[in-house]
């Protein structure tokens, strides 16, 4: 909780933002990712589907077929 001008207000989270990284072509980067605890595999997991959502998207903006 943060005090300003004698009242207290609260910080709240409103957005995430977050950066995918792959190359085009769908090679490999070249480093592998190994969680080691549950929520990191889970982090891995939200991410890897998101990559996968984004390159279906990526294929229907250019008129492909998903």
């Amino acid at each position: 909780m943060q005090y300003l001008a004698n009242k207290a207000q609260v910080r709240r989270e409103t957005n995430t933002f977050f950066f995918t990284m792959a190359k085009e072509d769908h090679e490999p980067i070249g480093k592998m990712v190994i969680p080691q605890t549950y929520s990191e595999s889970m982090h891995y997991l939200e991410g890897k589907r998101r990559l996968e959502v984004g390159d279906e998207m990526r294929n229907l903006y250019q008129g492909g077929v998903a």
